[in-house]
């Protein structure tokens, strides 16, 4: 059985994941805050059909995803419904949250 990719591959992943037809005139910085279970922070910036993701803070985030790296470990690997997830408290989210649905469609599946 394979190890469940870490917090940090998924969130490398992403740019690869990314549809750039379905982010058409989006320009965002979403913050992941997986502190709660010791892991780090990230940014994700998309903008002009492009995607990065890099560690870190950002100054002004359009929204802030705040869950542990387990939480969003099994909602990236389709274990968990983000919905689920944002209904039990796993998953909070600060900020647009109408960015955060649009998020998770201008990504294939990682």
């Amino acid at each position: 059985m394979s190890m469940a990719p870490s917090i940090d591959e998924i969130m490398q992943r992403l740019p690869g994941a990314f549809d750039p037809a379905r982010a058409q005139g989006l320009k965002a910085d979403v913050q992941f805050d997986f502190t709660s279970d010791g892991g780090k922070k990230y940014v994700v910036h998309i903008a002009e059909g492009q995607c990065a993701v890099q560690e870190g803070e950002a100054a002004n985030p359009e929204a802030t995803v705040i869950t542990s790296q387990a939480t969003y470990q099994a909602v990236a690997e389709g274990r968990l419904n983000v919905a689920t997830a944002f209904m039990t408290g796993k998953l909070k989210v600060k900020g647009n949250l109408q960015l955060l649905m649009r998020f998770q469609q201008i990504f294939h599946r990682l």
